[in-house]
């Protein structure tokens, strides 16, 4: 048995979306039909438990080509000085540490791999984030990954409403325990704030974001 978040766009107290976790039978070995039986095993428990609902798997091995295009190493960023990069590159190059970063050559790294760079764990504690001139602290823990992810969603537009058609969103591969970044709980947000009409105020800047993003409801 595995067990993993994921991730209900619906709004309540716990803010705009809500985690949950699963238990489910996981397929072992590396091949894509391994992964994708372990996929459908996890909504399929999904669906039991929450009496239906569309699900999205959003990661570079989801059997729906709408989820490989939102996986953060594919989703594509365009920055200040015009570079497109993927939204993880951002994320990784923009790592603030005490004894170094961020370390902005990471954005031409390859998105797959970027994230094995030694000096992302050998620079001490991570400290908080730079990006675009702007600090972001590590609190709340997963803004400053959200912030950019949706910033890049944003600018898709053919990608819109075919994701807000959406109930819930999974990645298999997220690990709960260690990763700040979840592309599957960003799309969540997405699709919150795509119902809740609040899209263009919230992305109209990182304050604006930052305040609709710890609403409560």
């Amino acid at each position: 048995m595995a067990k993993r978040l994921y991730f209900i766009a619906k709004p309540s107290y716990q803010g705009l979306i809500v985690e949950k976790t699963i238990h489910f039978e996981n397929f072992r070995g590396q091949s894509l039909n391994q992964k994708h039986k372990s996929i459908e095993s996890m909504h399929h428990a999904i669906r039991a438990f929450e009496s239906g609902g569309k699900i999205l798997e959003v990661s570079t091995i989801s059997p729906d080509p709408l989820g490989r295009k939102l996986a953060g190493v594919t989703l594509l960023a365009e920055t200040r000085d015009g570079l497109e990069v993927p939204v993880m590159n951002i994320f990784e190059s923009a790592k603030v540490f005490e004894k170094g970063g961020p370390y902005r050559d990471l954005l031409e790294a390859d998105p797959f791999t970027v994230s094995e760079d030694k000096r992302l764990t050998e620079s001490g504690r991570l400290l908080g984030f730079h990006f675009e001139n702007v600090p972001y602290s590590l609190s709340p823990r997963h803004l400053f990954f959200d912030w950019i992810y949706l910033r890049a969603l944003y600018k898709r537009k053919e990608l819109h409403e075919e994701l807000a058609s959406y109930d819930m969103v999974t990645d298999i591969e997220y690990n709960m325990q260690s990763m700040f970044a979840s592309s599957a709980r960003a799309c969540a947000y997405f699709i919150s704030l795509y119902h809740a009409g609040l899209l263009d105020e919230v992305m109209k800047d990182p304050d604006s974001f930052s305040r609709i993003y710890t609403m409560v409801f």
